[in-house]
């Protein structure tokens, strides 16, 4: 009898360290497949941080291009307004000195026909005195003739 217990008890042991040994094999393959599934999702995840990485740095690398676009721009509309500034000033001055020229060359027009109006008014009166005093004397003839 104690060597069927014995028997008996062997069987149970084996039994339990068979199953144990299962156990102990299942929870390395869970283990095993734990940290297989951490690394992949470890992996997964620096994957995705430098995924996302390489996107910021390329948007901030497009920000600072934009950026530095948008101030030669700025730039550029700064000397353009400054031509334009320039250029109204240099057109304005022109504009002041065409219309002095043309004051003073209309002044001159001006004084030049005065001048000859004046010169054509005295003829005229100096040849109507004239032909006052002929037409006078020619009176004077005609009546002393008459009379």
């Amino acid at each position: 009898m104690a060597s069927a217990l014995r028997l008996e008890v062997d069987s149970r042991r084996r039994k339990v360290d068979e199953t144990l040994n299962q156990i102990r094999g299942e929870i390395g393959q869970v283990v095993d497949k734990v940290d297989t599934n951490h690394e992949s999702q470890q992996r997964l995840m620096e994957e995705t941080h430098t995924q996302v990485t390489q996107r910021l740095e390329a948007q901030q690398a497009q920000a600072r291009e934009l950026e530095m676009i948008t101030m030669k721009h700025a730039e550029t509309h700064q000397d353009i307004h400054g031509k334009i500034d320039e250029r109204h000033t240099e057109t304005e001055t022109r504009v002041a000195q065409m219309e002095a020229a043309l004051r003073k060359q209309d002044d001159d027009l001006h004084k030049e026909i005065n001048d000859r109006v004046d010169g054509v008014e005295r003829h005229h009166s100096n040849v109507s005195k004239e032909t006052s005093k002929r037409l006078n004397a020619l009176d004077l003839r005609i009546s002393g003739l008459q009379g």
